[in-house]
């Protein structure tokens, strides 16, 4: 698949073909044996609902409003799925071979609740993929005429919330608000790299600290929910695993907010400035 606009496709054209090809990969990652493709679809919703933001000023309010609240009940209706991979592989990652022996019985509850969420979600799988399968026939168009402007519009927002996000993080450091940087941070990430190829050696740059900050904070977000299901549990071998998940949430939150620092620097104007110069030095050739 390629995520990223053509220089010879117009922006109708290119929103169509990506909008399809994601759909299409979706469709495809459900279908996978054991919920081995829901991290894969999630990501799918993910990309396709920064698409329509991304496009919003070309879209029919209505049709785009639609079509993002079947993504995003798509991705909640496989959530129970992946919340459940999510505390089992980060429970494998950070505990190793060192205290598996004493720690084997959490293991144990972590693996039956994944069980216990495959069976239960898995026969509400097709009337999804019924829901896709419509979607993919009926995703709402862009106007033909869209230009830079509806890029830029959308490419703004996106870079000033993720801003405005990181800011309130900082200043709160509260789950709630490292989850909300994370949505916006991952939704810029997503609408730049449609821009790759536009955006030459700068944004290719910008696109390597994203994925940077992105993977931190999945990464604190994804130990906080283990110590989370690990809550319930008591004795000596789940507090070392709490002040574990503790000191290496800390490094994650240091290394992403050094990140952040160096992304989100420029004012919004400046960023799609830029942007728009090298979009029209691409077109040219």
């Amino acid at each position: 698949m390629a995520f990223r606009l053509k220089r010879k496709e117009t922006l109708a054209a290119a929103f169509s073909r990506i909008a399809g090809e994601e759909l299409a990969a979706a469709i495809a990652a459900i279908q996978q044996p054991e919920g081995a493709g829901v991290h894969d679809a999630r990501k799918t919703f993910k990309r396709l609902r920064a698409l329509l933001r991304l496009f919003a000023s070309g879209l029919e309010k209505e049709a785009a409003a639609d079509a993002d609240r079947l993504l995003r009940n798509a991705g909640r209706q496989l959530a129970t799925i992946r919340d459940a991979q999510v505390k089992l592989t980060g429970f494998d990652a950070l505990v190793r071979h060192r205290s598996a022996g004493p720690l084997a019985p959490l293991r144990d509850a972590l693996s039956s609740r994944l069980d216990l969420a495959i069976s239960r979600e898995e026969p509400k799988l097709p009337a999804l993929l019924t829901r896709l399968r419509k979607l993919t026939r009926h995703f709402p168009p862009i106007a033909a005429d869209a230009g830079w402007s509806v890029l830029r519009r959308g490419l703004k927002r996106a870079y000033r919330r993720a801003r405005d996000a990181h800011a309130e993080a900082r200043a709160e450091m509260s789950l709630e608000a490292f989850h909300t940087w994370r949505r916006r941070c991952k939704d810029y990430e997503v609408q730049l790299q449609i821009l790759r190829k536009a955006g030459g050696d700068e944004v290719a740059r910008q696109l390597r600290k994203l994925a940077r900050l992105n993977a931190a904070l999945g990464d604190d977000r994804d130990l906080s929910a283990l110590d989370e299901a690990l809550a319930t549990t008591g004795g000596r071998p789940r507090e070392k695993l709490t002040r574990r998940i503790a000191r290496q949430r800390r490094k994650l939150q240091r290394r992403a907010f050094d990140l952040a620092n160096e992304i989100f620097f420029p004012k919004p104007t400046d960023i799609v400035a830029d942007l728009g110069r090298a979009w029209k030095k691409w077109l040219r050739g």
